[in-house]
């Protein structure tokens, strides 16, 4: 342990360089984040949601054939928009809820080691909500054909 704290320690220039790199690059990579309500492309064929899905495609054609199964209180957005905006609002909420939070807590207690534990809790939550709002869109980006791939080969072969 005391190993990698001396590293992190002397190498932290680098490592500090590398995540501004990462973080540069899935920042770039966020107009390319595509999401995929069909869920169902992401299941094996027998799995028992893609059969419940398969199964109310017969029964309930028109209700199924329609683009638009959900409503949203936004005008002018398709279903994708919505639902990205909407998880930031979420995201954000509870992040911040979390940071202000922990923060006022640190200055709540009297013992120093518990505030200093709670300033730490509010920075790590506030490098999260970062990570989770620039960063892991990229990442999903990156990451997402190649799963869909799979899928579409998957339902390609069967």
């Amino acid at each position: 342990m005391i190993k990698i704290a001396h590293f992190l320690v002397e190498k932290r220039i680098w490592l500090f360089c590398i995540f501004l790199l990462m973080a540069a690059g899935s920042i770039i990579l966020i107009p390319k984040v595509k999401i995929n309500t069909d869920m169902s492309l992401y299941l094996p064929d027998d799995s028992e949601m893609k059969q419940g899905k398969d199964i109310m495609e017969e029964q309930l054609p028109e209700v199924m054939k329609t683009k638009s199964r959900i409503r949203v209180m936004f005008d002018n957005l398709t279903d994708e928009e919505s639902t990205y905006k909407g998880s930031i609002r979420t995201i954000l909420t509870s992040g911040l809820i979390m940071v202000f939070v922990t923060w006022l807590l640190g200055y709540a207690f009297e013992e120093p080691a518990i505030g200093q534990i709670c300033h730490i809790l509010a920075i790590g939550t506030t490098s999260a909500l970062v990570m989770i709002l620039l960063i892991l869109p990229g990442v999903l980006a990156a990451c997402d054909r190649l799963v869909v791939k799979k899928s579409l080969l998957h339902l390609k072969e069967s």
